[in-house]
């Protein structure tokens, strides 16, 4: 939904703002919609394979 990604794009311009030297990388996983929107941005995007947690029943 982006519900997590906005907020940290809004952050992650800011600080371009404030320190134009810093690194700035997004992690992300392969399936998420970082894909697109952190590289049209302009950010360096790192992909990490990862799968959700298993619910235990019980």
């Amino acid at each position: 939904t982006g519900g997590h990604l906005f907020p940290a794009l809004a952050l992650a311009e800011e600080l371009a703002r404030q320190a134009p030297e810093a690194e700035i990388v997004f992690v992300g996983s392969p399936r998420g919609l970082e894909n697109r929107v952190v590289p049209a941005h302009g950010y360096r995007l790192e992909v990490l394979d990862v799968e959700g947690l298993k619910k235990r029943r019980g």
